[in-house]
């Protein structure tokens, strides 16, 4: 109740356009960290995706994990109760949530019981 309101300056100010699907989509090249970073970041909209094969698959929420890793980036490690694994330049994402084509965003360790993914690799 003590603060007064303040006009911000007009100068330096600037539009930022929409996020489009296309920035949305994963980079494996980056490190974990930053890839969860986006991911966090385009959640709800437009949420980060990439392809396993002919489907889009969309990622709602991961963390970086400081595991080393010398499979090719993008390449699924392990699914386990905490999520799925999956290889970065630097480390490991460990994915706890994300959504199949046609499917609703679910919990990760739940989707990978139905679905094999180890070993396949996500463009």
């Amino acid at each position: 109740g003590t603060l007064s309101a303040t006009v911000q300056p007009e100068a330096g100010v600037t539009y930022a356009k929409k996020l489009s699907k296309d920035e949305a989509r994963i980079d494996w090249s980056q490190p974990a960290e930053l890839i969860a970073r986006r991911i966090r970041a385009f959640n709800p909209a437009p949420v980060a995706w990439c392809e396993l094969g002919a489907d889009r698959v969309r990622f709602w929420n991961a963390r970086a994990l400081p595991l080393p890793s010398n499979a090719e980036p993008g390449t699924v490690l392990d699914a386990d109760a905490h999520g799925l694994h999956i290889a970065t330049t630097d480390g490991r994402l460990l994915v706890t949530e994300l959504q199949r084509p046609g499917g609703k965003a679910l919990p990760a360790s739940l989707v990978c019981r139905d679905w094999k993914l180890s070993g396949q690799r996500f463009s």
